[in-house]
């Protein structure tokens, strides 16, 4: 008998999500000033709070302004996302990410669109 390698039903695409996720977390596992374990712990909690393509386009943002660390900081812009927000200074991990979220949402209406405004102007 002949197994399908097809994704089928409810079990195949938790399975396809699960892969996707590891392959997401293990893609960049160098993080600048952070352990390799407290960067998948942070883009384990951005990725609970995102859809998986929303979470792809995020997570490429926060790695191209902070390589993932929440100590980042570069001529007055602070944190994941580099914001010019002073309390991204000590915000911890978790309000760093819930605050670039609602920016990119508040700003740019998706993190795509984010994402696609930061190469579009050269950020990159």
């Amino acid at each position: 008998m002949l197994r399908s390698n097809r994704i089928a039903g409810p079990v195949g695409i938790a399975q396809a999500l699960c892969l996707v996720l590891l392959a997401s977390l293990l893609s960049n596992l160098t993080v600048a000033h952070a352990s390799a374990n407290d960067g998948l712990k942070y883009k384990a909690f951005a990725y609970s709070l995102l859809d998986v393509s929303e979470y792809s386009y995020f997570s490429m943002v926060v790695w191209h302004e902070s390589r993932w660390s929440p100590s980042a900081h570069n001529h007055g812009h602070y944190g994941l996302c580099q914001g010019e927000s002073i309390y991204l200074k000590t915000a911890n991990y978790k309000h760093q990410i819930l605050w670039c979220i609602k920016y990119g949402l508040d700003r740019y209406g998706s993190m795509r669109m984010m994402y696609e405004h930061q190469r579009r102007y050269g950020w990159q």
